[in-house]
């Protein structure tokens, strides 16, 4: 919401399962902490980190929280207000709509009142995005083949986008967005820079030492080191390294 203030339909997809249950629930007041110690320190480890740590929410490091719950947060912590939620449906043509009775749940549509006022719809989606996945969900090809044809911004845990078992997400976004914003977690620069124009922020010397043997952050630092377009990056975002952080905004090459 803050790189594209303008839009009025937002999508997040990523593989964190909601309590469709709790969906059904008064909605919180925007700010309130309702919620268990573990999930309060995981929101104040976002607040300073800007990303919740894997272990925390798929329960290793202390009880699984409600995904839901974290949802709640983030979106207050945009500067928006829930006025509805509702279960998502994924169809098998990659239709995204209300789930009607019998259905199967893919996510939460939540109606939202901005920080300005304005009326915007935010959609998360529940999808595995590995190549398996992707295949063994009907509708999520044509699902994401849709709804990546606008701006898309990606963070990715572990830089799966440069995996080779989620080739066809990677393929899916660098044929259809017409921009892509991302960290060095997301697509290789490659195919990156080969189909954008791209404009860098901060300095990339090499990824976080989980990563830094890989390939494609040693392609990335050469990429960095030989653009004449770098620019300051004067926020905090992703893992952290050296060099600090980085951003990469890419526009589609006529």
């Amino acid at each position: 919401m803050s790189l594209y203030p303008n839009a009025d339909h937002y999508i997040m997809v990523a593989d964190q399962t909601p309590d469709y249950a709790q969906v059904e629930l008064p909605i919180p007041a925007a700010g309130r902490v309702d919620g268990t110690g573990f999930e309060c320190q995981m929101l104040a480890g976002f607040a300073q980190r800007g990303y919740y740590l894997t272990n925390d929410l798929i329960g290793k490091n202390g009880p699984k929280p409600r995904f839901l719950t974290l949802l709640h947060h983030n979106i207050a912590f945009a500067g928006a207000s829930i006025e509805s939620q509702q279960v998502l449906h994924l169809a098998a043509d990659g239709a995204v709509s209300v789930r009607q009775a019998g259905q199967a749940g893919n996510g939460v549509r939540f109606a939202l009142r901005n920080r300005d006022g304005r009326p915007v719809t935010l959609d998360y989606l529940r999808i595995d995005l590995s190549n398996p996945g992707i295949e063994k969900t009907p509708g999520a090809l044509q699902a994401m083949t849709r709804q990546a044809s606008e701006a898309v911004l990606l963070k990715s845990a572990s830089h799966l986008l440069q995996k080779p078992y989620f080739s066809t997400l990677a393929d899916v976004l660098v044929r259809q967005a017409r921009w892509i914003t991302q960290d060095e977690t997301g697509l290789d620069i490659g195919p990156l820079s080969a189909q954008f124009e791209l404009s860098l922020y901060g300095k990339f010397v090499a990824a976080h030492p989980l990563w830094a043997a890989n390939e494609s952050s040693r392609r990335l630092a050469q990429y960095y080191a030989t653009h004449n377009r770098n620019e300051d990056l004067p926020f905090y975002l992703g893992y952290e390294k050296v060099g600090g952080s980085i951003l990469m905004v890419g526009r589609r090459k006529p």
